[in-house]
């Protein structure tokens, strides 16, 4: 799988806020991704990323440029030109694109958590991990994690798992990119599946296990940042300003479900199908 990056316009297409019909090349006039929706999905999702026009940028940028795309995608073989002119052999028959890995695309960490490679000091590239094991208040949140106050101000990409007092049962996909950002139910958290429903493969029920902690499981906010000169302390105590207080924490889910949340609510595609059968069912939120 091959994406061509181009050298001249790739940092400046990732600050901007056109839609993709915007630029009249949506998929349908109702298309809704942003344009940096589309350079990450097609950066991360490659085998060899092709950055062409390398002769209209400068060789600081071009280094800063590739580092970036490593950070976006550590395993990709990254290949430089200008022009369009490159090695057929190089893009061809490369023998690196696996289903099994395309499958797991969704899987958004590509770099253990503790084995975080060397940050770029030249540049200021660097990246973090933020993990708590209680949820965010809605309320809190919404008013806090506004992209306009600038608390993102220098982080390029950031995604992860999120965990909200009053939708307690559901993981949530964060998925921020430049100016673009959205959260969406991922699924059900494990702890709140069925044992039933679980993979019947020993090593993933292992796995599985392996993430849960105290009473609820594997519920948890699960996070990485990576930009330019990032504020960490001032992310993680905006982050942590988010999360439930002592007191609010030891009521429970029950008196959490009752807090105030101007999020919309989850909608089943059927919403007249019994509790029972609502585990296959595919939801969305709209921000």
């Amino acid at each position: 799988m091959v994406t061509v990056v181009d050298a001249k316009n790739f940092m400046k297409d990732f600050g901007s806020w056109d839609d993709l019909v915007d630029r009249k090349i949506g998929l349908n006039a109702d298309d809704k991704r942003n344009v940096v929706d589309l350079l990450v999905d097609q950066v991360e999702f490659a085998n060899v990323i092709v950055i062409n026009k390398t002769d209209l940028i400068s060789v600081e940028e071009l280094v800063l440029l590739k580092d970036w795309l490593r950070r976006l995608n550590s395993g990709a073989k990254i290949v430089t030109t200008s022009e369009g002119r490159i090695p057929v052999s190089q893009i061809i028959g490369t023998g690196m694109f696996a289903m099994d890995k395309a499958k797991e695309h969704s899987g958004w960490l590509s770099v253990p958590r503790g084995q975080e490679q060397p940050e770029s000091e030249e540049y200021g590239i660097r990246s973090f991990v933020y993990e708590a094991r209680r949820p965010f208040h809605p309320k809190r949140f919404a008013s806090t994690m506004d992209l306009e106050n600038g608390w993102l101000a220098g982080v390029l990409r950031s995604k992860g798992l999120a965990w909200f007092a009053t939708m307690h049962d559901y993981a949530f996909d964060w998925s921020q990119a430049g100016v673009s950002f959205r959260m969406d139910p991922a699924g059900y958290w494990w702890a709140s599946t069925p044992e039933k429903e679980w993979p019947e493969n020993n090593d993933e029920i292992i796995k599985i296990r392996e993430e849960f902690q105290g009473e609820y499981g594997d519920r948890r906010q699960l996070l990485v940042f990576i930009g330019i000169d990032i504020d960490e302390a001032n992310i993680r105590s905006l982050l942590d300003s988010c999360l439930l207080t002592d007191l609010e924490y030891v009521q429970g889910p029950e008196a959490w479900a009752a807090y105030e949340d101007p999020f919309p609510p989850i909608e089943f595609d059927d919403e007249e199908e019994d509790e029972e059968e609502k585990d296959d069912q595919e939801f969305e939120v709209e921000k």
